[in-house]
């Protein structure tokens, strides 16, 4: 058995996203985390994604990421997380990119 550990960004007042729902074309770039994203939470997600052999992520937020890093290139994060394998918890059938690998059945039964 592997290792998981769980990272999520969240506000004080548990905001984890915009009110505007991810999957809306018309959805605005989050904006409240960007001003404590200082040197020290940089080396903290560096630290976190080079001990990491894979990302285990749901549906929507791999379709973010699936759409933002792979054009990134050149720099050892985004090197990184676009060589890493993916896992994609999702009910849906995505289309699967980015080294990503649907994981299928319902594993919380």
């Amino acid at each position: 058995m592997r290792k998981l550990i769980e990272s999520t960004f969240v506000s004080l007042d548990g905001v984890i996203s915009d009110t505007t729902p991810s999957t809306n074309p018309q959805a605005q770039p989050q904006k409240w985390g960007s001003p404590y994203w200082d040197d020290q939470h940089s080396g903290y997600a560096r630290d976190l994604l080079f001990a990491s052999d894979a990302l285990l992520l749901g549906r929507v937020t791999y379709e973010g990421f699936a759409q933002a890093w792979p054009p990134r290139k050149g720099d050892e994060y985004s090197d990184r997380i676009n060589s890493l394998p993916k896992f994609v918890a999702s009910r849906t059938q995505p289309e699967m990119t980015w080294n990503a690998t649907l994981l299928k059945g319902d594993d919380a039964e």
